[in-house]
């Protein structure tokens, strides 16, 4: 896990007690064809490659307010909302 993000969690464990969460949520797939490299965006020269893109979709339930944060973690940035 990222160092920030593992700051982050300590900080926030760190503030008062917890509640329990109710989460339900499931996977979901679909499959799409694309370039295999940036420099053939636009040219319609192929090969295309099946990409598979995996989304994961769930609600928490609480009896307090909740505060949510969603990080992307790659080897080049992290992102967050």
């Amino acid at each position: 896990m990222h160092e920030l993000i593992q700051q982050l969690a300590a900080a926030v464990n760190a503030m008062g007690p917890t509640h329990d969460v109710e989460l339900a949520g499931a996977w979901s797939t679909s499959s799409r064809k694309t370039y295999k490299g940036v420099s053939q965006q636009g040219s319609a020269v192929v090969p295309l490659v099946e990409v598979l893109d995996a989304r994961w979709r769930a609600t928490l339930k609480c009896s307090v307010p909740l505060v949510g944060f969603a990080f992307m973690d790659t080897p080049t940035q992290t992102s967050w909302v």
